[in-house]
């Protein structure tokens, strides 16, 4: 949705015509305000930043906060310029900050001088790039997470769930997954709970020439299988580890 901009002909107040007046539900992050001051003479240019922990500032106006913006963070008016007029003074659209803070040194681009956005800090060449062989000096891994049966069937999202993990508490069948990529690989555990209960797979596990493996065989064993999916529907399986409690 494109910016809006909003007009008031003073700051504050809280009534009609201050541009702390101006409702937060016709606010969007990023719109803008020209704010023609009758008593002070002055233009200001402000930009509305939808999560803002700054203090309003009543003495410079460089933050202003809606009248009936309750919460902490939320909508904040951000000085971005000051305009002095006297009918002959003009300024350049092009020359307005497009920042009021210091930008933080650690975000990958730079600003220039006068606020605007740069790449002339940004060096490929330290920067790691995903289509290039990298030796990586910190372990890197997907968490384990679990997945639950509902109705004898689990549902397992592979896209959130890679590494994945189920305890048998009902006669199961693990249904054909969501979100799988063609040739990804991925890995669940099994676990048998007390009451022993079977396990079933849907036709789009194959096991090749061997035959579907079976469920743990006693409370509290965990049986790993491992899968690759060659197009993102099917899927090459293999009992990988049983562990007995």
């Amino acid at each position: 949705m494109a910016n809006k901009f909003h007009g008031a002909i003073s700051l504050t107040g809280g009534t009609d015509g201050d541009l702390d007046a101006i409702k937060i539900a016709n606010l969007s992050d990023n719109d803008g305000a020209f704010v023609v001051d009758l008593t002070s003479n002055k233009l200001y240019v402000y930009r509305a930043e939808s999560s803002s922990s700054a203090t309003a500032d009543l003495v410079n106006y460089t933050v202003i906060k809606p009248a009936d913006e309750p919460s902490t963070p939320g909508f904040r008016w951000l000085l971005t310029t000051t305009v002095n007029y006297d009918g002959t003074n003009v300024i350049d659209w092009d020359d307005i900050a497009r920042r009021v803070a210091t930008p933080d040194t650690a975000n990958l681009c730079g600003m220039d001088s006068d606020g605007d956005p740069t790449d002339s800090n940004l060096v490929v060449a330290q920067t790691p790039q995903v289509d290039t062989a990298k030796q990586w000096t910190e372990t890197h891994y997907y968490a384990r997470s679990s997945i639950t049966s509902t109705t004898n069937s689990v549902a397992w999202d592979m896209e959130s769930k890679p590494i994945a993990y189920h305890t048998l508490t009902e006669n199961t069948t693990i249904a054909a997954p969501s979100n799988a990529v063609a040739g990804g690989n991925y890995i669940l555990s099994v676990i048998q709970a007390a009451g022993l209960y079977t396990l079933a797979w849907n036709a789009v596990f194959d096991w090749g020439a061997a035959t579907t493996p079976a469920e743990p065989a006693a409370s509290g064993d965990t049986v790993l299988f491992m899968f690759h999916s060659p197009d993102g529907t099917n899927f090459y399986s293999s009992e990988f580890c049983r562990v007995e409690a």
